[in-house]
C-alpha cells in the first residue's frame, strides 16, 4: 500500500478509499466493510443528488475483504464498453479463475462519488483521467443566449442588408443624377479634381461609387450597435431588483436572491413548465416535519384569538416533548393540539404516525448510546424523526421483523412484503402482521407545487426588454430614414438632413435615458397580481410581444412616422415667409424643424408606451426636451462664429410656422396611436388591461380601513388553506436489500429469538396472497402524508 496523487493513478490499480473519500476514479468494487460488500456513495457533485445510493461488490471477490496481499495479488480481465458519458449505465464483464461475471452499474464506483456510511472499501481502476464518466461529461462552457438575443441577432442582419439595399438605391440614384443633371451643371456643382475630365458614364459612375461609401456612413445609425450594450445595462439593473427583492431575502441567513447571471432574465417570463419533485435544489435537502392533515383536520398551523394564522417565529414556545425518551432536542413543533389527540388515544393520529414508524427503508443504528437514523433520502429521515418525536419510535428491524416503541411499549410487526417506491407508482407500502392481523401500510407523493415568486421579476424583464426592442427600433428607423427621404433631394449627394451634432447626440443624450428607465421601472401589473393570474405568462411562452412580426410592425410604424416627420415640415415651409415677407426656408432651419419634430414625437411616444409612471420615468423624459432646447441653443449660439448652423433656433423659433409644424405633426402622428389604444382596451380588452383596472380600483378601495381588514381576514384563510406536498427521491428504495438481509449487520441472537422458533415459509403471505385474500382480518390502512 502505497500513498499517491489521483494524477498517478492508472488502470489496473487497486486502490483504498474510507468513509467520505472521493472516488478517485472509475472504479469496479471489488469489496467493503459493510455486510455483503454493500457501500454507500452520494453522487452530488454527478448528478445533484445526496441521497444515498447502494453498490455491491462480486461475493468471490468480496471474499478478499481488506487482506491486502490477496488483492495485490487479482489478476482478472475485464472487457467492457469504450469510454462514454452515460452516467447510469456501465456493461462489462470480468473473466477470472475461469469463471466469466456480468458487471454492470451496481457494481461501479464512479470518479466524483463520495463514499458514505461506509469504513472502508477496495475497488480496481476501470478508467482514469479523462477516460472516466465525470470527465467525459465535461466539455467548454456554452455560451448561454436567451431567446430574444438569438432573434435579435437575426433582425440586426436583416437590417444590415436593409441599409446596403438602401444605399445601393441612393448609388444607384446618384449615378443617374450625375450624368443626366450633375454632368452639365458643372459650373456650379464642379465635380471633385480627383474624378479628373471623364466622359458622361465614366465620371458618374466613379461618383455614385464614392456616394455608396458615404451613404453608409450616413445610414448607419439604422443598424442600432448602442442597443446591445443598452440591453445588457437593463439587465444588469433587472437583476439588482431580484437581488434586492424583500421577498427572496433569506432573514434567517441573512442570504438575499443572487442572479448570477445577466442573460437569462427575461427566460424566466417565458417559462411554460416547472419540473421538480420539491427535494434537491428547492430544499438545500433540508426537510423538516412542518404541518400534517389527519382525517382532515390540519395540525402545525396556529391561529390568534380572531381566527387568523398567527406566524411561528423563534420566539413562538414549543411544545414540550420531554416525556419522550428518544425525543430530539433539535425538532420543533409548536402545535399542542396534535399532541393532545395522541395523549387521549385518538385512532387517527396512532394509524397515522404508526404509518410513518413502520413504512419506510430506514435503516437504524446506534451511536454512543443515541439511536441514529440512515435515511435514503431526507424526507423518508423527517417523517420517521417526527413519528419518534411524538412516541412512535422505530427502533430496529431484521429481514422479517420491524420493533418499535409505542408510547413507551415495544411493538414487533411481522414484516411480510415491502413494495418499493418507483415512479410509476409514486408510493411506497409495506405489508405486515400484527396481533393476527395483515396490515397494509401506504404513503405516497404529492405532485403539486406553488407559483415562485421568482417568476414575477422574469416575466417583468421579459415585458421591459420586449417594450424596449419595440420602441428602439421604431425610433432608429424614424430618425434614420430623414437621411433617406433627404436624399431625393439633394441630388443622392449624401448631403445630411441635421447638423453633426444633433446626428452624435441623438442616441447618446436625448433618446436614451427615457428608454432606458422604460426598460427599467417598467410593469404592466405588480407582483400579487402576477402570481394570481397566471394566464399573465402567456405571451412569454408564445413569444407575443417581441417576435418577428412586432418587428415588422415597428419597423412600418417607424417608417410612416419619417415620412411624415420628413413632408409635413417640408410642406409647411415649402412657401413660407415671416411677418416680413422674407423667406424663411433653408436647409437649416428645415433640418432643425425636422429634428424638433422628431425628439417631441418620439420622446412623448416613449411616454405612451410607459405603463408604470415613477419619479425618473417623468424626470427623463420631460427633461430630455428641456435639453435638447438648452443644448441646441448653446450649439447654435454667437459664440460659435465658424458653425454654419449659428442661430438657426432662433430664426425658427421666431416663425409661427415652427410651433405650428411642431405641433401638427405630433398630433398628426401620436393622436392616432392614442385614439387606437383607448379603443382596444374600451373593445377589446387583454387580461392585462382587465387585471390592471382591477388593480386601480382595489388601489382606490384600500384606503378604506375597513376593506384593508376584510383582506387581511381573507390572506390568513386562504393562506390556513394551503397544502404542501412531500415527496419521495425518485429512485427504487432499498426494499429489496432488506428482504434479502443484505443490508443487515450480523449479530448474536437474543434469548427471546432463540426460544421463538421462526415462522415457517408457507405461513408468510406476500403481496399476492394479501392482495386476494378477503378474510375479516385483513386491514388496510392507507395514508398521503404532507409536510
Amino acid at each position: 500500500m502505497v500513498q499517491d496523487r489521483w494524477c498517478n493513478v492508472v488502470v489496473g490499480d487497486v486502490i483504498k478509499l474510507n468513509n467520505d473519500d472521493f472516488v478517485a476514479a472509475d472504479l469496479l468494487l471489488l469489496s467493503s466493510s459493510e455486510p455483503h460488500s454493500l457501500c454507500y456513495i452520494e453522487t452530488a457533485d454527478l448528478d445533484g443528488e445526496t441521497n444515498l445510493k447502494v453498490r455491491q461488490a462480486l461475493p468471490d471477490t468480496a471474499a478478499h475483504g481488506d487482506d491486502i496481499a490477496r488483492l495485490g495479488q487479482f489478476n482478472g480481465l475485464i472487457t467492457c464498453e469504450p469510454p462514454n458519458n452515460k452516467l447510469n449505465k456501465y456493461d462489462g464483464r470480468m473473466e477470472w479463475r475461469s469463471k466469466t461475471y456480468s458487471l454492470d452499474n451496481d457494481k461501479i464506483l464512479l470518479r466524483g462519488c463520495r463514499l458514505r456510511n461506509t469504513r472502508w472499501c477496495f475497488g480496481l481502476v476501470i478508467f482514469a483521467g479523462k477516460d472516466t464518466k465525470l470527465m467525459q461529461n465535461s466539455g467548454r462552457a456554452k455560451l448561454k443566449r436567451t431567446h430574444i438575443d438569438r432573434l435579435m441577432n437575426t433582425l440586426i442582419i436583416g437590417i444590415f442588408f436593409f441599409l446596403l439595399a438602401m444605399c445601393l438605391f441612393c448609388t444607384i440614384g446618384s449615378g443617374i443624377w450625375e450624368s443626366m443633371i450633375g454632368y452639365n451643371f458643372q459650373t456650379y456643382l464642379p465635380w471633385e479634381q480627383f474624378i479628373g475630365p471623364r466622359d458622361q458614364a465614366p465620371g458618374a459612375t466613379a461618383i455614385a461609387s464614392l456616394v455608396f461609401f458615404s451613404y453608409i456612413i450616413v445610414l448607419n445609425t439604422v443598424v442600432p450597435i448602442s442597443l446591445y450594450v443598452s440591453v445588457e445595462a437593463i439587465r444588469l439593473v433587472q437583476s439588482r431588483w431580484i437581488h434586492w427583492d424583500h421577498a427572496m431575502y433569506h432573514e434567517r441567513t441573512d442570504t438575499p436572491a443572487k442572479a448570477r447571471t445577466t442573460k437569462l432574465n427575461e427566460e424566466l417570463g417565458q417559462i411554460q413548465y416547472i419540473f421538480s419533485d420539491k427535494t434537491g435544489t428547492l430544499t438545500q435537502n433540508i426537510m423538516t416535519f412542518d404541518k400534517c392533515t389527519i382525517n382532515g383536520k390540519i395540525y402545525g398551523i396556529l391561529y390568534d384569538s380572531q381566527g387568523n394564522e398567527r406566524e411561528v417565529t423563534d420566539s413562538t414556545p414549543r411544545v414540550d416533548l420531554s416525556a419522550n425518551p428518544y425525543y430530539e432536542k433539535k425538532f420543533d413543533w409548536h402545535d399542542r393540539t396534535l399532541l393532545d389527540a395522541i395523549e387521549r388515544g385518538d385512532e387517527d393520529a396512532h394509524l397515522f404516525f404508526e404509518l410513518l414508524c413502520i413504512c419506510h427503508t430506514v435503516m437504524p443504528e446506534e451511536r454512543d448510546g443515541e439511536l441514529i437514523y440512515q435515511a435514503q433520502s431526507p424526507d423518508e429521515g423527517a417523517l420517521v424523526s417526527a413519528a419518534r418525536n411524538f412516541g412512535f419510535v422505530f427502533k430496529s428491524r431484521t429481514p422479517n421483523t420491524i420493533t418499535s416503541v409505542i408510547q413507551g411499549r415495544e411493538v414487533e410487526y411481522e414484516l411480510l412484503n415491502i413494495l418499493d417506491f418507483n415512479n410509476v407508482r409514486k408510493r411506497m407500502s409495506v405489508i405486515v402482521r400484527r396481533d393476527g392481523q395483515i396490515r397494509l401500510y401506504c404513503k405516497g407523493a404529492d405532485s403539486v407545487i406553488e407559483q415562485r415568486l421568482l417568476l414575477v421579476h422574469g416575466r417583468w424583464s421579459y415585458f421591459r426588454i420586449c417594450k424596449f426592442l419595440r420602441y428602439f427600433f421604431y425610433k432608429n428607423f424614424a430618425f434614420t430614414l430623414g437621411h433617406f427621404w433627404f436624399a431625393f433631394f439633394c441630388g443622392f449627394s449624401a448631403q445630411t438632413l441635421y447638423d453633426q451634432y444633433f446626428i452624435s447626440f441623438y442616441n447618446l443624450f436625448y433618446t436614451s435615458l427615457p428608454v432606458l428607465a422604460m426598460g427599467v421601472f417598467d410593469q404592466d401589473v405588480s407582483d400579487k397580481h402576477s402570481l394570481r393570474y397566471p394566464r399573465l405568462y402567456v405571451p412569454g411562452h408564445t413569444d407575443s410581444f417581441f417576435n418577428k412580426k412586432i418587428f415588422a410592425i415597428s419597423l412600418l410604424k417607424g417608417i410612416i412616422h419619417s415620412l411624415a416627420l420628413f413632408f409635413i415640415p417640408y410642406g409647411a415651409y415649402y412657401h413660407s415667409s415671416n411677418h416680413n415677407g422674407q423667406d424663411i426656408a433653408s436647409v437649416h432651419v428645415f433640418g432643425f424643424t425636422v429634428a424638433t419634430c422628431l425628439i417631441v414625437v418620439v420622446t412623448l411616444q416613449c411616454g405612451l408606451d410607459t405603463a408604470y409612471w415613477t419619479g425618473v420615468n417623468h424626470f427623463v423624459i420631460w427633461g430630455s426636451l428641456v435639453f435638447f432646447f438648452a443644448l441646441h441653443f448653446l450649439i447654435y449660439a454667437n459664440f460659435f462664429h465658424y458653425y454654419e448652423y449659428v442661430g438657426t433656433d432662433r430664426i425658427a423659433m421666431g416663425s409661427a410656422v415652427y410651433w405650428f409644424t411642431v405641433l401638427l405633426t405630433s398630433v398628426v402622428l401620436l393622436l392616432p396611436v392614442a385614439a387606437y389604444r383607448f379603443y382596444k382596451m374600451d373593445v377589446n380588452p387583454t387580461l392585462t388591461d382587465i387585471v390592471r383596472m382591477k388593480q386601480r380600483l382595489i388601489h382606490s378601495q384600500s384606503k378604506s380601513s375597513d376593506f384593508t381588514s376584510r383582506v387581511r381576514s381573507s390572506m390568513g384563510r386562504s393562506r390556513a388553506s394551503l397544502r404542501s406536498g412531500y415527496a419521495f427521491s425518485h429512485q427504487e428504495g432499498f426494499g429489496r436489500l432488506i428482504k434479502s438481509g443484505a443490508m443487515m449487520r450480523s449479530k448474536e441472537p437474543t434469548a427471546k429469538e432463540k426460544k421463538t422458533p421462526a415462522p415457517a415459509k408457507e405461513n408468510r403471505a406476500n403481496s399476492s396472497e394479501v392482495a386476494e385474500n378477503d378474510s375479516n382480518d385483513v386491514k388496510l390502512v392507507k395514508f398521503v402524508t404532507k409536510t
